[in-house]
């Protein structure tokens, strides 16, 4: 699963393609759900860094407001505890 934040004025549905390509290319793991959501949406410490923690939490939850997502057949957060 990868979550990641839109940057300036690029595409959410091209994003999500890129990144399973890049991924599949760079490591021949495919991924099984990619999200992309709005800038700023993502949860961040007072230092700036994403709260991996929370978004994982979020992504479970279903509470993420979603630019585009690719979702395997199989639903990887089946296999995901909270």
């Amino acid at each position: 699963m990868v979550v990641l934040e839109v940057a300036g004025d690029a595409e959410p549905v091209e994003l999500v393609g890129r990144v399973r390509h890049r991924v599949r290319h760079e490591t021949g793991i495919a991924l099984g759900d990619v999200v992309v959501v709005g800038k700023d949406a993502l949860p961040k410490t007072t230092s700036g860094k994403v709260r991996r923690g929370l978004t994982r939490t979020r992504y479970l939850r279903d509470e993420l407001t979603k630019l585009a997502q690719y979702q395997d057949a199989f639903d990887s957060r089946e296999n995901m505890s909270e």
